[in-house]
């Protein structure tokens, strides 16, 4: 039985650090990877507000390939609303064949992506929580909400 987790938190929260040390051998596929440039020697981050739709589709496309094939994966965005963690609970969170999890990062090591600070306190004024969520000091074990 394959492993849905999803890993949200504001920009710089250490959703996709902390991901990739607990869990190496699940598929990441990520928002943010739509936005760079792998054909740079040393890949290059641009965001484009216009391909946010695009970013996320490619996530589900790739989740549900990767729970298709049986494969362990981790999803790791902001999923800031209910409202976006929500297709994903529905479309195989409930599944009797995928364990699924939520894990909130409560890390905030400045965002790598140049989000403007107005948008990351927005954003960590806005989060909404899951029900049953882990909350995830990176400096200590996890705690379920």
């Amino acid at each position: 039985m394959p492993d849905l987790i999803l890993v949200r938190g504001i920009p710089g929260s250490g959703k996709s650090t902390w991901a990739a040390e607990n869990f190496p051998n699940h598929h990441r596929p990520e928002a943010d990877d739509w936005f760079y440039d792998w054909d740079q020697p040393s890949p290059v981050y641009k965001f484009e507000r216009d391909q946010v739709y695009s970013a996320h589709a490619y996530c589900h496309i790739m989740t549900e390939r990767f729970l298709d094939d049986g494969l362990n994966t981790i999803v790791c965005n902001t999923f800031i609303t209910r409202a976006e963690i929500l297709p994903y609970k529905q479309i195989w969170g409930d599944l009797a064949f995928v364990n699924f999890k939520v894990y909130r990062m409560l890390g905030d090591f400045g965002n790598t992506h140049n989000v403007p600070e107005h948008v990351v306190a927005r954003m960590r004024q806005s989060i909404q929580d899951w029900p049953g969520e882990t909350l995830v000091d990176p400096t200590r074990p996890p705690q379920a909400a």
